[in-house]
């Protein structure tokens, strides 16, 4: 989907206190390297820093829960005019019907 328009996918695994970023090399699929922040503001220039050091050609941010924990981040990194993606985890492909019948719900 991506193919030939980034070079670089960095993925952001986010958490309350610590996100994980991975740059990731488009053509091979390969981890060229990751890195550990907190999730502050000097944690989000820190992994900015990251990638323009290990990621300096056309890139896109793949973030977990844009939502939620990743928010902070990517508002910062859209601020700073990079391109971000949002990624969902597989907790959001769960059916929602079948929560609803397992809490004794109607569906």
């Amino acid at each position: 989907m991506l193919s030939g328009q980034v070079d670089h996918v960095i993925g952001v695994d986010t958490h309350r206190d610590a996100n994980v970023a991975a740059i990731v090399d488009a053509a091979t699929g390969g981890v060229l390297d990751h890195f550990h922040c907190t999730t502050d503001a000097l944690g989000y220039k820190r992994v900015l820093a990251f990638a323009n050091t290990y990621a300096t050609a056309r890139r896109v941010w793949a973030i977990e829960g844009t939502g939620s924990f990743g928010s902070g981040l990517t508002t910062f990194l859209l601020e700073n005019g990079e391109w971000c993606r949002g990624l969902c985890s597989k907790r959001c492909f769960r059916p929602r019907h079948a929560d609803r019948k397992s809490a004794g719900k109607v569906p």
